[in-house]
């Protein structure tokens, strides 16, 4: 189908389709080794602790697993280059990350997330109105 002149139209991205750009690119392997620096920080010196009996707070070990897996989890949704995809991870694991009484630490992460489903709804939107949906 074409538009009035006989241009056509730019091919749409389907749902959470659109690609990174090299910004948000490099904002996701920041958000990632930023993560893996933190968790590293705040659980390392953690790691000879023993928990007590019955204690059902998570081992400083599994807690530094966890959380090196989950900024492995920000640099392979990264390397995908979806941004609707490293949106949805970063708030995930800002939010559900092993930050202990450090959540304040997770902000930089939490806020890639609007930004990158923004500009995704953005170009979304752009895409409608250079097809003439709008």
């Amino acid at each position: 189908m074409t538009q009035a002149g006989g241009v056509k139209p730019p091919a749409r991205p389907g749902f959470g389709q659109s690609r990174l750009s090299k910004t948000e690119r490099w904002a996701g392997y920041a958000a990632g080794a930023y993560m893996a620096i933190w968790v590293a920080v705040l659980w390392v010196p953690h790691l000879g602790q023993k928990l007590p009996k019955g204690s059902k707070a998570l081992a400083p070990s599994d807690a530094l697993l966890i959380g090196l897996l989950m900024a492995g989890l920000l640099l392979w949704s990264t390397l995908l280059g979806r941004r609707l995809l490293l949106g949805i991870t970063a708030l995930a694991v800002a939010l559900l990350g092993p930050w202990s009484t450090w959540q304040a630490a997770a902000t930089p992460i939490m806020m890639l997330a609007p930004w990158l489903t923004f500009k995704a709804s953005k170009e979304k939107a752009e895409f409608k109105l250079a097809a003439g949906d709008i």
